[in-house]
């Protein structure tokens, strides 16, 4: 594997701490909110998803801009189809009904989703995501939750688990696109196959183009590619510009994602009391069941070299 580009880990801890400082606040709130009033309940547990899908393949969409080159290809794509939410209007607006939709932004706003058609979409996300998204998805469809995770976080072992003890933890991996791989084998999918991932604003675009449904019509949504482009932070190699470090983080955690699954499987937290109901103890468990899934990558643009098999969706 070339690793130029991937960023180290004492790089990824600064970010990870910048994330957390950023976003704790809001992540209590709603996990709080969800928790007491019971929108994430026992029927909403992810974990009642495990091996749902053994050994069908699973294909995740991204927003990258590539992602409108590769539509067409996968209108007949036989499997799951799991989309991330900015990535879901495109698909739709082309004829294409995730069977899953994760949500991982804890200020995703319902009024961002609109009228589009999800009704009978399953949505899978972060205890942590708005109650109101929760409430407004359970009119349209199922929803799932899981307890995201990060061992080095003390936030995570004391306040995610006294809530959510009973839901299946799943490590962060700071993005939308590179945790719905480890949600797909979870679920027992095999091979994982990655599209729309580009990792860079190929063609200047920011991400993937944006609808609303109005009046039985797809209608794009305005949208300032360049601006959003220029609040990223640039990353440098060997002196010349690389790529948005965003875009470095989230490469990272996929090449170590799929070089876990395939060398060990799928690690994840459980939470287990040992039989004493005022002591509770956080435990990592890899999961035997999902040893040797394949990710593999679909994407048709970005900085992608050969970090990953390259699976072609053209027929």
């Amino acid at each position: 594997m070339d690793n130029a580009g991937l960023l180290k880990k004492e790089q990824l801890k600064a970010r990870n701490e910048k994330i957390m400082q950023g976003w704790l606040h809001k992540w209590i709130s709603n996990t709080a909110t969800n928790y007491g009033s019971k929108l994430l309940g026992e029927e909403e547990n992810f974990s009642n998803l495990f091996m749902a899908h053994k050994n069908k393949p699973a294909l995740i969409t991204g927003s990258g801009p590539s992602l409108e080159d590769t539509i067409p290809h996968i209108k007949n794509f036989d499997g799951l189809v799991i989309s991330t939410n900015s990535s879901m209007s495109l698909l739709m607006k082309n004829g294409i009904k995730p069977d899953y939709v994760h949500i991982f932004d804890g200020q995703y706003e319902p009024k961002r989703i609109g009228n589009l058609p999800i009704d009978d979409v399953t949505l899978i996300c972060a205890t942590f995501v708005l109650p109101e998204m929760v409430k407004f998805w359970k009119t349209k469809g199922k929803v799932y939750g899981f307890s995201a995770f990060d061992p080095e976080e003390a936030w995570f072992k004391k306040y995610m688990w006294y809530m959510y003890r009973d839901y299946v933890g799943i490590p962060t991996s700071g993005s939308v696109g590179p945790n719905a791989i480890r949600l797909a084998a979870y679920m027992g999918c095999n091979p994982i196959i990655l599209t729309g991932l580009d990792q860079t604003f190929t063609g200047g675009k920011y991400r993937v183009d944006q609808y609303d449904y109005i009046d039985n019509k797809y209608v794009l949504k305005d949208f300032d590619h360049e601006e959003a482009i220029n609040k990223q932070p640039i990353s440098y190699h060997n002196g010349k510009q690389l790529w948005y470090i965003t875009g470095m983080m989230y490469r990272t955690a996929i090449v170590g994602i799929a070089d876990e699954l395939r060398d060990k499987g799928l690690s994840v937290v459980r939470c287990h009391n040992k039989g004493d109901k005022n002591f509770y103890k956080v435990e990592g468990v890899l999961l035997e069941e999902t040893k040797g899934i394949e990710v593999m990558n679909a994407t048709m643009s970005g900085v992608w070299k050969n970090e990953l098999p390259r699976y072609n969706l053209v027929a």
